[in-house]
């Protein structure tokens, strides 16, 4: 049983630790970079001169898109290759990833949900100072927009109520999108050379496709291109497309660190581009536009791409210090969870570390010191959803079906004890109960009617788990899950 907890805290041979590393760092330098972006007006103003720099840490989900697509693309592709049936392939990957991504995203979009209906129900028919009322309002605004989050379509809309919900809309689209693509590009795509020019043509056609907004939509600030060119994935597709490519060169064996040809190739590309990275981070939108939004994308990408090519066949083993490291390893394994926290923690750091009557005050110092404490909150509540909103619904599918070891490109599957089956049953149980009570909350607050329609679905959502467990209790002796999980031959392989 104390595996269940300890085992975040510990390096897994059969993953590659340097991603996470890399996630790590990524999530802290997004929480710093929104520790700055939304406090500009609690800080000096002469630090909003940097605004068009800092923007650049968009290169950072670049770098979260090629991994993930890395990573999943393994082992679909490796799926694939286990099962003749490609719709049981489908079925496993959705199956799969839906368990990964749902429990925790919708938790903390039921809590920013009913947290901003709390303070609209709080301030309705209160007479406010105009900057407050102008705040509610945006409040309202951004609320009604609820439904972009809920279907991962906010890429697509202006407004969202997760700030940072368009890239995880991004990465959704892409889990729907990539097994029909593979589909075709494993069935009729025959050579390892056409794969790759396939992969190639892939990255150059977004550059095509910006062509247009450039030349025919109306985009004068920069928020206009993020909106339309940056969050839209049909314009924005290459880092994914280099995350397949990355995974291609992985079964390859790309060239590995201590072959002379592909160390000088590598090293001269990626210092060369560390030297165009820095030097269109001087850019501003306004006097390149054509960079903007035909270029910088793509370069985001292959940096991207670059970075993490180079981390995972050993290039940076100078490095290793630092991407082998301990506590790395363990933020970065909890990245999702920091990712969808932080925002809602970030609000209160703010509010408690800035002085809002003198900005002068507000100095980069304190600009660091609210992004740590910020990543050690965000790491704290985003431990306690992995202990007991993530974790459980990841042994649904650690026990129902292998994992992948991309060390070794083949499956395996995990073993568990009676406790903790036990202990995962008894989470699940209560979770089960969760739609009931967050529906019920967000009436409450107003969020949504207490109407016949609204109070039917509500009282359907405490029926369903309830009866469940009372007929498996009634039948097997034992509550729904517990029962679930013993139809897997590998759960009765069990240590007392």
């Amino acid at each position: 049983m104390k595996d269940y907890f300890l085992e975040i805290f510990r390096k897994n041979t059969k993953e590659i630790n340097e991603l996470y590393v890399i996630r790590a760092i990524g999530c802290f330098l997004v929480i710093l970079f929104h520790c700055y972006t939304f406090s500009l007006h609690l800080i000096p103003k002469s630090y909003s001169a940097y605004m068009s720099k800092a923007e650049n840490a968009e290169v950072l989900m670049s770098l979260f898109f090629v991994i993930s697509a890395f990573l999943v693309s393994a082992s679909f592709s490796k799926e694939v290759e286990k099962r003749q049936s490609y719709f049981e392939n489908w079925k496993s990957f959705v199956f799969k990833r839906s368990l990964r991504i749902f429990p925790a995203f919708y938790f903390v979009f039921f809590l920013t949900i009913y947290f901003m209906s709390i303070m609209l129900q709080k301030t309705n028919g209160l007479e406010l100072p105009a900057d407050v009322a102008a705040k509610i309002d945006n409040i309202k605004y951004v609320i009604s927009y609820w439904w972009s989050d809920a279907l991962y379509i906010s890429n697509f809309t202006k407004e969202r109520v997760l700030a940072q919900g368009w890239s995880l809309s991004m990465e959704e689209q892409f889990y729907l999108l990539m097994p029909i693509f593979y589909y075709l590009y494993h069935n009729y795509i025959s050579t390892r050379r056409s794969k790759y020019i396939v992969l190639i043509f892939l990255i150059i056609i977004p550059n095509i496709l910006r062509l247009y907004p450039y030349y025919y939509v109306d985009l004068p600030s920069f928020g206009d291109y993020v909106n339309y060119a940056f969050h839209p994935i049909h314009l924005h597709f290459e880092p994914f497309v280099y995350g397949i490519l990355l995974m291609e060169l992985w079964r390859d064996g790309g060239y590995k660190v201590g072959n002379k040809t592909g160390d000088l190739v590598f090293y001269s590309i990626f210092i060369i581009c560390s030297f165009v990275f820095y030097s269109v981070i001087q850019l501003t939108y306004a006097e390149n536009r054509f960079y903007f939004i035909v270029f910088r994308n793509t370069f985001y990408a292959f940096y991207a791409f670059l970075i993490v090519y180079g981390s995972i066949f050993g290039y940076f083993k100078r490095f290793s210090f630092l991407l082998s490291n301990a506590v790395l390893v363990f933020i970065g394994k909890l990245s999702y969870g920091i990712y969808l926290i932080h925002m809602l923690v970030n609000t209160i750091v703010l509010a408690k570390i800035y002085d809002p009557f003198h900005p002068e005050k507000n100095d980069i110092l304190i600009i660091l010191k609210a992004a740590v404490i910020s990543l050690i909150i965000s790491t704290l509540f985003a431990l306690l959803s992995y202990y007991f909103i993530e974790k459980p619904f990841l042994k649904i599918r650690e026990w129902s079906q292998p994992r992948y070891d991309i060390s070794k490109n083949q499956f395996y599957y995990t073993k568990t004890t009676r406790s903790e089956l036990i202990f995962v049953s008894i989470v699940l149980t209560i979770l089960s109960f969760a739609p009931f009570y967050m529906l019920k909350m967000l009436m409450s607050v107003g969020f949504f009617n207490k109407n016949g329609v609204n109070q039917v679905v509500m009282i359907i959502l405490f029926i369903i788990p309830l009866v469940l467990n009372l007929y498996t209790l009634m039948r097997y002796k034992k509550i729904y899950f517990l029962n679930y999980f013993s139809k897997f031959n590998h759960t009765k392989l069990i240590n007392s």
